[in-house]
């Protein structure tokens, strides 16, 4: 009554989903959004919906509407229609840039390509998203809320060719699902409520879509690696031109001018950390807290663990295997660690062992505790805040460990290019060691669980590599092995840029 039309309602054959479709697609085919099942759409017949039935709006992409008629036809539906404008666009997919949420509605051809953002010139990968996220054109109703589906599609500002014809959502849009009375349910489905009203977007460039895409990350973190390579630099000039220092000492035995260094070295790498890996969830504020923890606390708690395993060296353990006695053994076993690695009658294997499995294990397991904080309580983690997090732990203890080891044994008695190495390439390498345990935590965050067994495989998997560069740098330098020690040191900043871009590519899309 009153000029109003039909829907048509059917079940597809296959999996039994209902499609909603105008009266004036009768005996056409479409495909099933629920299946991609083949259905016939059947004359038109007034039907309803039983309560609590789940209805799919979505209008298969396959259905082609009929083509619009004449402006003049609107008062008089039942006029013939005319053919549809030389001017509509041609078939394109709406995607949506990950960086800056700018929609876009890009030619089908670039499907499984490629594109560049024209807003923030991020890289865009283009798929065959379902029909809720292409479906955003702006409709008209009329009285009632059921749609005038012969009406000739028009913008806001009156093009009729601002839109696609070939879009059912554009019909879809324009009714009025608040009012209909045909007993569906109130409660829509969520592709339903994901139609959005609102222009159209603005068809983009096909020749910029065409350029290669360049992903601006892959800059910075190529800019991040180069920069910690320069930064072995001195200690290359430390290690192979040991005559380069000037004569006497560089500050005097009771000076505190070493804390100027410190400032400044966490001034410069706090600021390649912001410029280089950009992370909405790791801040400034957060990464300098991460800093000063480990700096301070995970600092403390290493000497509290040193002293208690050079306790424990001597100690007699006697008694059953239980959860104290174990852990005696394992600081007297950490202890027994630290006396091969420091003693002068130690060989070289013996300091490997030594520095591997106690010295470089315990500064690394201090340094991971804020990455693990991270990890657990942040839901949406990201490889880019894994990694924030820990360079600035890595670079919170090595500025910590230059402060220590300037106020006591280099005031007085070293040259000036042992603070620069101690405050620019040793820093460097801690930041490097923890972020690329950090990154294998990210991309390996499924291992840990279970039993004991499967806890140690995770540990080795999660930090076995850092150690073991840690521990080999520290046996080369104590051996005079520094060409080696140089290698090392090369190896640490190509492995952290190994293990970044892993976690990159194992990060979600």
């Amino acid at each position: 009554p009153g000029g109003r039309r039909v829907s048509i309602r059917v079940s597809c054959p296959h999996c039994g989903k209902t499609i909603l479709a105008p009266d004036n697609a009768a005996g056409r085919g479409a495909r099933c959004p629920g299946c991609d099942g083949s259905v016939t759409i059947p004359a038109p017949v007034a039907a309803s919906t039983a309560p609590g039935q789940d209805i799919d709006f979505d209008i298969p992409d396959s259905f082609s509407p009929p083509p619009p008629p004449a402006p003049a036809s609107r008062q008089t539906p039942v006029e013939q229609p005319v053919a549809p404008p030389a001017a509509a666009q041609s078939e394109r997919v709406r995607v949506s840039c990950a960086s800056c949420g700018k929609s876009l509605a890009v030619p089908v051809k670039f499907v499984g390509k490629s594109v560049k953002c024209p807003n923030c010139q991020n890289a865009i990968k283009v798929e065959l998203a379902s029909s809720a996220a292409n479906a955003s054109a702006v409709g008209e109703t009329v009285a009632g809320g059921i749609p005038d589906f012969d009406a000739p599609l028009q913008s806001q500002d009156g093009n009729e060719n601002a839109y696609d014809p070939n879009d059912p959502f554009v019909y879809l849009d324009r009714m009025g699902l608040d009012s209909l009375d045909s007993g569906a349910p109130t409660a829509m489905p969520p592709v339903v409520q994901g139609v959005k009203r609102k222009k159209r977007a603005k068809p983009v460039d096909e020749e910029k879509l065409s350029r290669p895409a360049v992903d601006v990350s892959d800059w910075t973190r190529v800019f991040l690696y180069a920069y910690m390579g320069l930064a072995m630099i001195p200690l290359a000039v430390s290690l192979f031109l040991p005559d380069s220092s000037l004569d006497g000492a560089h500050l005097p035995e009771d000076s505190k001018f070493h804390w100027v260094y410190a400032g400044i070295s966490v001034v410069g790498f706090l600021t390649l950390l912001l410029i280089s890996i950009r992370s909405p969830d790791a801040g400034p504020i957060m990464l300098v807290l991460v800093g000063l923890f480990t700096g301070t606390v995970g600092i403390v708690v290493l000497l509290l663990l040193q002293a208690l395993a050079f306790f424990s060296a001597n100690l007699v353990i006697r008694g059953g295997l239980g959860i104290v006695v174990l852990f005696l053994l394992i600081v007297k076993f950490i202890g027994l660690m630290y006396y091969c690695a420091l003693s002068d009658e130690s060989s070289f294997w013996a300091s490997v062992y030594g520095f591997t499995l106690g010295v470089g294990l315990c500064e690394e397991l201090c340094k991971i505790v804020p990455v693990i904080w991270y990890m657990q309580n942040n839901r949406e983690a990201t490889w880019k805040g894994a990694c924030l997090v820990g360079l600035a732990s890595g670079i919170g203890f090595g500025v910590s460990e230059g402060i220590h080891y300037a106020g006591g044994m280099y005031n007085g008695f070293a040259g000036w290019e042992m603070y620069v190495v101690r405050f620019v390439s040793c820093v460097a390498l801690h930041a490097a060691w923890t972020a690329t345990i950090a990154c294998n935590m990210y991309r390996r965050s499924d291992l840990g669980g279970g039993e004991l067994g499967e806890i140690l495989l995770a540990i080795v998997i999660w930090i076995g590599v850092p150690v073991l560069l840690h521990g080999m740098y520290d046996t080369f330098l104590k051996h005079g092995l520094n060409g080696w020690a140089l290698v090392t040191a090369i190896l640490t900043i190509g492995w952290m840029a190994y293990a970044f871009e892993r976690a990159a590519r194992a990060a979600p899309a």
